[in-house]
């Protein structure tokens, strides 16, 4: 295989195991495990870690509304003990040489080797191979190699279910705190093969495990195999031979009360007498994975480092989406930590949500729909607030209840609601999806509209439209009046509201009839939505042709961000305590520009330029959400070694461990980012509702790069080089496509089903 699908670590540092392990996640978006050891670690600090979606249980928090949860650590299906002459196999430094782990990314699949030397000089080579099924979300796969080097101990290998695990929820940064943990688990029942167990406090939910182990010892080694129904563990005895490995392989089955299923434990029981190989499991989960990357990939020519970790971006994207339930959603961190406790932040729509429109619309359908199941949720949200329509929380619950811890604020970031509803009309400009549109979409964006209605505030002096005591994504602005993005995203919702509901009159009046009569709608309240559009406070100052992040922006302290941020800590976890953030000209993540880039028609290039030249210096990136968005939007307005220099950043954020907090998840936000930054800006590629465009500006580093998209229904795949653009219609909806590749209109179609533009502009 090319060595571009592989990422690698060759050194071993015990100390940083546990910021390590999210990196090598494995997951299928049913259930996702951290890259930790199988073998057990006595004193040495790893966190382990396998999530499902969908799993919690209760939390020692209490959030501003509802009950806490968080994601539950479930049982440990690749539970191992190894040792030789009764010494425990342990990583421990000085015990390890030639140490490498590999995470597969073609297959995928996760792979661990390395030459342990025990006290009394014995040598093992131990190998280590698992995968999470992609063809089967209930399955996931184990193998493992031992081979003594000159020595012939005796070897027990014990292979099993551990559901003595612990929730520790690490929110801090390095060095890790030492804190206590939680259980959540209940044993109910185990015998040699399966394990059931229990959470309550939250939900009841019953959890069953099922093993099937194959030992494959060398010629002529003597041993002994036998099984224990108290610890669901198979033990294998024998005497090794030198230079000669032992194999176990093991398929492990996973069930819960909540998938349908009346009694899980039955089901991995029956599933345990079928007969097949870890071999055949691997490749129905590789075949299937194949299909995946056949549209999801990006290849880069000119940059390995890039290629790797481009692919590296996706592949945890597609590993933490419940592309198979549209009641769930990606959270924060996916399921590959325990910040956040699972929940859903403005992240999945504005950051994650543009990946899966573009390379899996099914899957970008469900994540919408979630927020449709959510509705009534959002409803009472608002009302118990004292507004109208629908009001999502700033951080969800899998049911749609506001999170956010009580004091912490965050529930002023309402931007959400108008994200949520910019998301929907991205995801129709890209699909045409008619069947979500009228039967979800259309229902978010009338209720959304209503909210916005509902929030303003007509200032008595100027006759505007203020809206008041909001965060913007400036989460250092703390609490501001007209913050710009949400104000213009606020008067966007309420102009797509009544574009979409013109739309349904016109092609759907059937469903615009079903839906006036189920939200009781009137005509009246599209002219109060007219007068919110024409009259809503726009920050913006005329003799710079500069838009103000609010109104106050520009009045606050001017800081020095070399004197303020001198390491590449937080400001407030350094030099600048949070209560005082509000005095200074700071932003922490991009704001104006963020606004620039989702409404980009909007703004004129030397409004974009001047709102860079201007935020940039006064922002001191510390969010994971900073660096794509200015990679994009560097690229946009042509600062074409910027944008590379952030595309670096976020395209590597996890894998260098940027803000010192990947032990508590990888940031999936981030990982959105990344293939927007490529896609959106080095690519150039936007959708308005008739028109897909594309307007390359290539890193110099890269020669070119070739990706694929679903657009209404046709599959193209883009090649972009120094040179030239080209465009291939792959597979077509029998509709002719608009694209416009650097303001030369093309039309697409099944007899013109190819393009090519080179950079003098010739055909």
């Amino acid at each position: 295989m090319n060595n571009n699908w592989i990422f690698a670590h060759k050194t071993y540092n015990k100390e940083k195991r546990a910021s390590i392990e999210p990196v090598f996640t494995l997951g299928n978006g049913y259930m996702c495990c951290r890259g930790f050891f199988d073998e057990e670690q006595s004193g040495i600090l790893s966190l382990g870690g396998i999530y499902m979606a969908g799993i919690f249980g209760p939390a020692r928090y209490t959030p501003w509304k509802g009950k806490g949860r968080e994601l539950v650590n479930t049982p440990n299906f690749y539970s191992t003990k190894i040792f030789a002459d009764n010494e425990a196999v342990i990583a421990d430094e000085g015990k390890v040489s030639d140490f490498q782990i590999q995470l597969d990314m073609k297959t995928p699949k996760l792979n661990r080797s390395y030459i342990w030397t025990g006290s009394n000089g014995n040598k093992l080579r131990l190998e280590f191979e698992r995968f999470i099924s992609g063809s089967d979300l209930h399955t996931a796969g184990q193998k493992i190699s031992i081979t003594p080097i000159g020595c012939s101990p005796k070897i027990r290998i014990e292979v099993g279910i551990n559901a003595d695990v612990t929730n520790l929820n690490l929110v801090s940064s390095e060095p890790l705190p030492v804190q206590p943990g939680v259980k959540h688990l209940n044993l109910v029942y185990r015998d040699s093969n399966c394990i059931l167990t229990e959470i309550h406090g939250y939900e009841d939910i019953a959890i069953a495990e099922g093993q099937k182990v194959y030992f494959k010892t060398p010629q002529n080694a003597e041993g002994l195999i036998h099984s224990t129904d108290m610890n669901c563990r198979h033990i294998f005895e024998y005497r090794g031979i030198e230079n000669q490995s032992c194999e176990i392989e093991k398929i492990i089955y996973v069930y819960t009360s909540k998938d349908g299923e009346k009694d899980p434990l039955s089901k991995v029981k029956k599933l345990l007498e079928e007969e097949v190989s870890y071999q055949e499991k691997l490749d129905e989960h590789k075949a299937i994975w194949d299909k995946k990357w056949e549209v999801s990939d990006i290849v880069v020519e000119g940059s390995e480092e890039d290629q790797i970790s481009i692919r590296y971006n996706i592949l945890q994207l597609i590993q933490s989406c419940p592309e198979h339930n549209s009641k769930l959603s990606i959270g924060a961190r996916g399921l590959t930590g325990e910040m956040y406790e699972g929940c859903i932040f403005w992240d999945t729509e504005i950051f994650m949500l543009p990946f899966f429109t573009f390379t899996n619309p099914k899957a970008a359908q469900n994540l919408l729909k979630f927020r449709y199941h959510t509705l009534p949720e959002a409803r009472k949200h608002a009302e118990r607030n004292w507004f109208k329509g629908a009001m999502y929380p700033w951080q969800a619950s899998e049911k749609g209840i506001e999170q956010t811890p009580f004091g912490v604020g965050a529930y002023y970031s309402i931007h959400i609601v108008a994200d949520i509803a910019y998301s929907i009309m991205e995801y129709w400009n890209a699909t045409h999806d008619e069947e979500f549109i009228t039967e979800a979409g259309a229902e978010i964006l009338l209720e959304t509209a209503r909210f916005w209605e509902s929030r303003v505030h007509k200032n008595p002096f100027s006759g505007k439209y203020d809206i008041l005591a909001v965060r913007g994504p400036n989460e250092y602005g703390v609490i501001v009046n007209n913050n710009l993005y949400t104000n213009m995203m606020a008067q966007q919702n309420l102009i797509l509201a009544k574009t979409l509901i013109q739309l349904m009159k016109e092609k759907y009046p059937a469903e615009w009839e079903r839906l006036k009569d189920k939200v009781s709608f009137s005509e009246e309240e599209i002219s109060k939505w007219d007068d919110i559009i024409e009259n809503i406070t726009i920050c913006y100052n005329a003799e710079l042709d500069l838009y103000e992040e609010d109104d106050m922006y520009l009045s606050r302290v001017p800081l020095d961000m070399k004197k303020a941020k001198p390491t590449s800590k937080r400001i407030i976890d350094s030099t600048i305590p949070y209560e005082a953030l509000m005095l200074y000209q700071v932003t922490k993540q991009a704001d104006v520009l963020h606004l620039m880039k989702n409404l980009h028609w909007r703004f004129t290039h030397q409004q974009k330029v001047n709102a860079w030249k201007y935020y940039v210096p006064k922002t001191c990136f510390d969010s994971s959400l900073a660096f794509s968005i200015h990679a994009v939007m560097a690229a946009q307005i042509g600062l074409q070694e910027e944008a590379y220099n952030y595309f670096k950043v976020c395209a590597n954020f996890d894998i260098r461990n940027v803000l010192l907090n990947t032990v508590s998840g990888l940031h999936f936000a981030n990982f959105g980012g990344t293939w927007q930054a490529v896609v959106f800006g080095f690519a150039g590629l936007q959708v308005d509702e008739y028109h897909l465009k594309i307007s390359p500006n290539l890193p110099r580093a890269w020669k070119s790069i070739s990706f694929h998209i679903w657009y209404c229904g046709n599959l193209l795949k883009i090649y972009v080089s120094q040179k030239s653009t080209e465009v291939y219609l792959k597979h077509t909806n029998g509709k002719d496509i608009c694209l416009k590749v650097s303001d030369t209109e093309f039309i697409l179609n099944e007899s013109n089903n190819h393009i090519k533009l080179s950079i003098n502009g010739d055909e």
